[in-house]
């Protein structure tokens, strides 16, 4: 089944909608890894025994999980171009 939803001048849209839901997906994924990161890092340094600081647990926190979608979400740009790359006549 074709995810390219036509208009009615009969042109494409611009973005499929099966590749917002893998997009939405990818972010939402990589939100939790940051999340996920920021956990085990706090644990590790309460193994080891140091408290943590509020102002600066939340500042990592927030480069955890914007590092994350970051790169996840360029892992996901770069592998859906090269599946809907356009084959020109060489």
């Amino acid at each position: 089944m074709n995810d390219i939803a036509l208009n009615s001048d009969d042109s494409a849209a611009w973005i499929p909608t099966r590749a917002l839901h893998a997009m939405a997906a990818a972010a939402w994924m990589s939100i939790l890894l940051g999340i996920l990161v920021e956990c085990l890092v706090l644990a590790t340094r309460a193994a080891a025994g140091n408290a943590p600081v509020l102002a600066q647990t939340v500042a990592e926190l927030a480069g955890s999980v914007t590092w994350a979608v970051v790169v996840c979400t360029g892992i996901w740009l770069g592998s859906a171009a090269s599946r809907h790359r356009v084959i020109g006549n060489a």
